[in-house]
């Protein structure tokens, strides 16, 4: 599903940014509580609308993916 591939590319970044402020690897599990406290909300507000729209943009005729 389109939704959980983002949200894992965004817990992805926030580890190895969080990771880099710690000077050691956070762990996946501490990475991805932290971002859902700091971060999902917003997310939640902007990327879903953004999936939904693209998923629905018809293509044109002819054209295969």
């Amino acid at each position: 599903m389109e939704l959980v591939r983002l949200q894992r590319e965004e817990v992805a970044k926030h580890k190895w940014i969080e990771s880099e402020k710690a000077g050691h690897d956070i762990g996946w599990d501490q990475a991805h509580a932290d971002w859902l406290v700091k971060h999902f909300t917003e997310w939640e507000r902007h990327v879903p609308s953004r999936v939904i729209d693209d998923a629905l943009r018809v293509r044109a005729p002819g054209r295969r993916r």
